[in-house]
């Protein structure tokens, strides 16, 4: 009898562990992923840091849940940026799939700041519940439009002049999925102007990538792009005309490069106008630049530690010259983007500092 319960005892256990093994093994291959779950989140004064890890980023690329199996990669991408609150308008979209692919990417981050810009040009970083709370505030604009009031008195009204700045890193290791691109990163920067300048400063502004610790891409890669978007409402005789969003792309042949110094575009923001007869107003203005990097004098021998770019948008306020231009000036690794000395701007920068050697022992040790 002893002998039939232990030989009993054991065909259960051995059962159990038989049926229990593929219970568990479905779980995880097929349980829900919560991306938003996986989103690392910091306040750092005003500045909004959020990252998703390499672990992370791992089990979304080899998940075989539901939700998740039926995504193409480029949805994913998309559910991951959306999570870490960089929200892309589709065309936008479409440039970041160009540039960079899900199985590419080791690690993303993304630092958000907003500001407040009085007349006279001073800076005050405010919070983000701030910022949405204005949107609402110039909803005043569209309920103009429909019941057909709108003025320049009523544009006028809109005294809330502030801006949102985002930087998004994307470190890519496996890039065209060969594991050996230990130094080399995307980037990625958003500018919206909730208010926008008015008609007396639109004219050319600057959007740059700045970094001396990184060497820049050299032009014929399809390494950079922006991408400008705008509201164009014409109204004539009390009737909307046209009430269109637009988007231009630029490309490398638009771009301003300095190998050892950064990347920049320029581009001249439309002006209003106003009439007896017509208006045709200019709003939502946005940027949105990419561009890629390697980090500068990179050896596996000499992994240094902290690495950073700024974002940097140069907004021009006066001009004696009906143009302007920029360009880098300067000694190399050290060099500014230089304007006419005839002209005044003021300058919306955004930095950011990692741990290069975190991320490359990720990978690499």
């Amino acid at each position: 009898m002893k002998k039939m319960t232990k030989t009993i005892v054991s065909g259960i256990v051995s059962v159990m562990f038989v049926v229990m093994l593929p219970i568990s093994t479905f779980a995880y291959e097929f349980g829900a992923v919560d991306i938003n779950a996986m989103i690392q989140k910091e306040q750092v004064g005003k500045k909004t840091l959020t990252s998703i890890s390499t672990e992370n980023i791992s089990r979304i690329k080899s998940s075989k849940s539901k939700q998740l199996s039926k995504k193409t990669d480029n949805e994913k991408l998309t559910e991951i940026l959306t999570c870490l609150g960089v929200d892309l308008n589709e065309r936008q979209l479409e440039e970041v799939y160009s540039k960079v692919k899900l199985s590419d990417i080791g690690k993303i981050e993304a630092s958000t700041m907003y500001l407040e810009i009085d007349e006279m040009g001073v800076q005050t970083e405010i919070s983000e519940e701030i910022f949405k709370d204005t949107t609402n505030e110039n909803k005043t604009i569209q309920k103009a439009i429909s019941d057909k009031t709108f003025t320049h008195e009523t544009q006028e009204k809109i005294t809330n002049n502030k801006m949102k700045q985002q930087l998004i890193v994307i470190y890519t290791p496996h890039y065209h999925g060969t594991g050996t691109t230990p130094d080399r990163y995307v980037f990625m920067g958003v500018c919206e102007w909730l208010k926008e300048p008015t008609n007396f400063a639109r004219r050319t502004d600057c959007i740059a990538f700045k970094s001396p610790d990184f060497r820049w891409e050299a032009l014929g890669n399809d390494s950079y792009s922006l991408i400008v978007g705008y509201h164009m409402l014409l109204m004539e005789n009390g009737a909307a005309v046209i009430d269109e969003d637009y988007y231009y792309t630029f490309n490398e042949n638009d771009v301003s490069l300095s190998a050892m110094d950064g990347v920049f575009f320029q581009y001249n923001l439309p002006n209003d106008l106003f009439s007896a007869t017509s208006i045709r107003q200019y709003t939502n203005f946005g940027f949105f630049m990419m561009g890629i990097g390697r980090v500068n004098q990179f050896s596996t021998t000499d992994v240094f530690k902290n690495v950073s770019v700024d974002f940097l948008y140069k907004h021009t306020t006066f001009s004696i010259s009906p143009s302007v231009s920029f360009s880098w000036s300067g000694k190399e690794g050290s060099a500014t983007i230089g304007f006419s000395p005839t002209t005044d701007f003021d300058d919306y920068n955004l930095p950011y500092t990692w741990d290069f050697k975190k991320d490359y022992n990720k990978f690499f040790k």
